[in-house]
């Protein structure tokens, strides 16, 4: 399954290319939707982050009418790169930036939600974990996103998810686990889990109630988490668990990557071969330093362009990050 939903989710993420590429060129998003069959807010979706819940059929079905598109238009391939933005408007607020890993486990987590599986995402702190979770949140309709806590009880994860279903649970943590398998027994629902690893303390009987209620319910289940969690999951005693699960893998961006990304904004070359390199350094931080240094030099800029003395000053407010 997993080379399968690779695959997938780079195509998914070519065809979101195309389709943006094709929406600036003038074709709208409602002549598509109309020409294909396929919601208008899904191709939306997919043209502005690069993945929508859909269909291998939509999928195939969107590529059909790209491909006859492009030849109308006498262009093979359209794409849309930072490189295309050099002499346009440059970009004055930080972007969600869809790395090729960020795109693949997305593709991942769709393929997961079409099957009703349990996904796992494993990936160190900043390479995008929580990004991916937020994400799916947005583009699945029935979703309940739960951070776990270590010191999170069984029952506490029971309201958690009663809370996303608008229940307020009563009674005892078997009481509170049927009442819940009884309204999410055929809804479609999908339980996002972030920080998974720290549902297991002494014991693992939250990760094996999660389990049980997927099986009982046809939820999807994802669960995102530090290696810690993969550690956990290799557990004899959740065997039942591991035994059903698919796996992705999160590397996080490569400074090739965001230097090419980086081009979209106003940014002296210093700076931006130094931003690559510290949202590639997922030891101190990945993605999220390279956001919060960002975030730091966009304001200070102030719609000018980002210096390497702006990104001296915001490496002072990040441990780990002075040079």
């Amino acid at each position: 399954m997993m080379t399968e939903t690779r695959e997938l989710a780079y195509s998914m993420a070519a065809l979101g290319r195309r389709l943006k590429a094709a929406s600036q060129a003038g074709a709208t998003i409602k002549s598509v939707a109309d020409a294909t069959g396929i919601n208008r807010s899904a191709l939306s979706t997919l043209a502005n982050h690069g993945a929508a819940n859909l269909t291998p059929t939509a999928l195939a079905k969107l590529k059909a009418w790209l491909d006859e598109y492009a030849e109308r238009m006498g262009s093979a391939e359209p794409a849309v790169s930072p490189e295309m933005l050099i002499g346009a408007e440059k970009k004055r607020e930080l972007e969600l930036f869809r790395t090729t890993d960020y795109t693949a486990a997305i593709g991942f987590c769709n393929q997961i939600i079409q099957s009703r599986k349990i996904g796992v995402v494993i990936g160190v702190p900043g390479t995008g974990k929580t990004t991916v979770a937020h994400t799916i949140c947005k583009l699945v309709p029935k979703c309940i996103y739960i951070e776990a806590w270590k010191s999170m009880r069984l029952g506490d994860l029971l309201d958690e998810i009663g809370m996303g279903l608008g229940l307020a649970l009563t009674g005892t943590t078997t009481r509170k686990t049927r009442e819940l398998v009884a309204t999410l027994k055929g809804s479609g629902y999908t339980l996002v889990v972030d920080e998974g690893e720290n549902l297991k303390n002494h014991q693992v009987e939250k990760l094996d109630v999660l389990r049980k209620i997927h099986d009982n319910t046809g939820v999807a289940l994802l669960l995102l988490g530090t290696p810690l969690l993969r550690n956990v999951l290799s557990r004899a005693d959740v065997t039942q668990l591991s035994r059903r699960m698919y796996t992705y893998d999160l590397h996080g961006a490569t400074a090739a990557e965001i230097r090419r990304e980086l081009t979209a904004y106003d940014i002296d070359d210093d700076a931006a071969e130094a931003l690559s390199r510290i949202a590639a350094d997922t030891s101190h931080g990945g993605m999220g330093s390279y956001t919060m240094m960002m975030e730091f030099c966009l304001r200070e800029a102030a719609g000018g362009t980002i210096t390497m003395d702006m990104l001296r000053d915001a490496r002072q407010y990040k441990i780990g990050l002075r040079e």
